[in-house]
């Protein structure tokens, strides 16, 4: 099912960027989401989608690849 509706404000993009440095995105996409070893965030190209389902699987589970919420993923994208 598709979430709802959210008005973008300053404190939920505060609040997103906390999130993103607290979970040590920055250290694989960048200070910015510019990349790093890892793809850029802030492009419009994808690899695995851009609709709102597969962005919230991609940061709640993350990919094979990624090491998120303390849990090491290992394997091929």
């Amino acid at each position: 099912p598709k979430g709802p509706e959210v008005k973008v404000t300053p404190e939920l993009i505060a609040e997103g960027k906390k999130i993103y440095f607290s979970a040590g995105c920055n250290a694989c996409h960048g200070g910015t989401g510019g990349g790093g070893m890892c793809p850029p965030l802030t492009n419009d190209i994808w690899v695995y989608g851009s609709d709102d389902d597969t962005l919230r699987t991609l940061i709640s589970e993350g990919t094979a690849a990624m090491i998120t919420h303390g849990k090491t993923r290992v394997g091929h994208e």
